[in-house]
């Protein structure tokens, strides 16, 4: 290379590392400047939620004019998905308090480290935490969802989304408004949801279906205008207790492992379909306007209080099929033992005709020694299954009924077989009787013998065929066909009811 060549080479070189440096400076230079105009794009609230998070305390912006408490969805997204690493935030998670959110605020599909707390916000266009994980407590309690009122335009579309969602801490709801629908379906907690004095003004139903809490769920004290919605939830302990309005209740195929309380709850209606309670299932004083299903429910340990009110339902209003229990208790009654009380209620017009309640309680009865108890229902249930019957089959089953009442009473058959040969004994006196074989001498004539050959002719005592009431003796004759007669029906209803084949 000749030596021309080789300075202009290095010449350019020279150029171009020159200018590499002063752009590595200015770009050193103007690194800082950016993070500062970051920093100075945060409105005056997100700087002051930032410094009081960063300082360790709770950000609450009540001192703040409310046009000022706006917070940018995106500046609180970041902030709960880590990407202000601050130490402290990372210790004490993010709470803030009063602040206004006029854009729907996403955390999806996250996973977050700490506690998040966003207390008494106002949360124009919902929220949607869909699928998130929160490794600690979430706290949305004292917050507004959506605007007033419930179906005001700017509400079209928007809803509280959590479906998905999982919180190993608790989750605490209480105090919350929402004018727009919930939707809790498939979430999951670590322990326990608090949702007390929540006023919930959607006209759909606030929706847990399928939910899953190894902690207690409260709902205390709560209105729900558009229902809610239990179905197939997995639950540790239910707590519903004193709304402040009328309950559409649905808790079909529900499973609740320790405990479910229902107090001083007025219901629109109730779908208890499939349920599955163990643990104390308390009903205290619990009503209802419409509909009750709780066929083929089973509850654990049932105890009723204020059960005349369950006795005021309308015709057709409460479905028992199906239903069971392992022991049962009615509070206030004077019925010994109370659970015999129940019979009124599945007995009563309130409840569509169905063997099974009957069975139930009969079983449950036998099991405890309250046999003559038991024996009631399983009369009960007899005697209202009659009504079902044809025509042609019920003369039968109401003479199985006054005569053995079904099996449980075979001693008024005997009785009325004694009564009757009795009765006989004396009309069959010996001044109305003559003997009737004249191919055998006369013999001694036994008026007793007589009567029992009459009402058993199957078995022959060689009184009825040789003696017989005299030709002027007619109504002594007409006793005797009806004393055959009664023998005829009432010794097969004795030995049936004996071997159990007659019930």
């Amino acid at each position: 290379m000749h030596f021309r060549q080789f300075s202009a080479a290095a010449g350019l070189w020279h150029r171009v590392s020159a200018c590499t440096a002063r752009a590595s400076v200015l770009a050193v230079a103007i690194a800082p400047a950016m993070m500062a105009q970051e920093i100075v794009r945060l409105t005056p609230a997100e700087n002051f939620v930032l410094s009081e998070l960063k300082a360790g305390k709770e950000a609450d912006l009540i001192a703040l004019a409310p046009k000022d408490r706006i917070l940018r969805h995106e500046f609180v997204e970041d902030l709960i998905n880590g990407r202000y690493p601050d130490p402290e935030i990372k210790r004490r998670g993010v709470a803030i308090i009063n602040a206004v959110f006029t854009k729907t605020l996403e955390v999806s599909s996250a996973s977050v480290p700490f506690r998040v707390w966003l207390n008494s916000c106002e949360f124009e266009q919902g929220v949607d935490f869909s699928y998130t994980r929160f490794a600690y407590d979430l706290s949305l309690g004292g917050s507004h969802f959506g605007k007033y009122p419930a179906g005001a335009p700017d509400n079209k579309g928007v809803q509280a989304f959590f479906a998905g969602m999982k919180v190993d801490g608790e989750a605490l709801f209480a105090g919350t408004v929402f004018y727009v629908p919930l939707d809790f379906t498939y979430v999951e907690l670590g322990t326990d949801l608090l949702f007390d004095d929540i006023d919930y003004e959607a006209n759909e139903a606030a929706d847990f279906e399928e939910l899953t809490a190894k902690g207690p769920v409260f709902f205390r004290r709560d209105r729900f205008a558009g229902g809610l919605n239990l179905a197939d939830a997995g639950l540790f302990e239910l707590f519903l207790e004193n709304p402040t309005s009328p309950v559409e209740l649905d808790t079909e195929q529900a499973h609740i492992e320790r405990g479910t309380t229902l107090k001083n709850v007025q219901l629109s209606s109730w779908k208890a379909g499939s349920l599955i309670a163990n643990g104390l299932v308390d009903l205290n004083k619990v009503t209802s306007t419409g509909r009750v299903n709780l066929a083929h429910s089973h509850f654990q340990n049932l105890q009723i209080e204020g059960f005349d009110e369950w006795l005021k339902f309308k015709p057709g209003m409460l479905n028992l099929e199906g239903f069971s229990f392992d022991t049962l208790d009615i509070g206030n009654t004077n019925v010994d033992p109370p659970a015999a009380r129940m019979l009124e209620l599945i007995n009563s017009e309130s409840v569509p005709f169905s063997p099974q309640p009957y069975l139930e309680l009969e079983k449950y009865l036998r099991a405890h020694g309250n046999v003559q108890k038991a024996d009631d229902v399983y009369v009960a249930m007899r005697q209202r299954q009659r009504e079902r019957l044809s025509w042609i089959n019920r003369p039968w089953d109401f003479l199985l009924d006054v005569m053995l009442g079904y099996g449980t009473e075979t001693w008024r058959t005997v009785v009325c077989a004694i009564v009757i040969t009795i009765v006989g004994a004396f009309v069959f006196a010996p001044s109305r009787m003559e003997w009737t074989n004249r191919e055998q001498a006369s013999t001694t004539y036994n008026r007793v013998w007589y009567s029992l050959d009459e009402f058993a002719p199957v078995i022959d005592l060689g009184e009825a065929k040789n003696w017989g009431a005299k030709q002027d003796h007619h109504w002594t004759r007409n006793y005797a066909r009806f004393q055959r007669i009664a023998g005829w029906i009432l010794l097969p209803l004795i030995l049936g009811a004996i071997t159990g084949i007659v019930k």
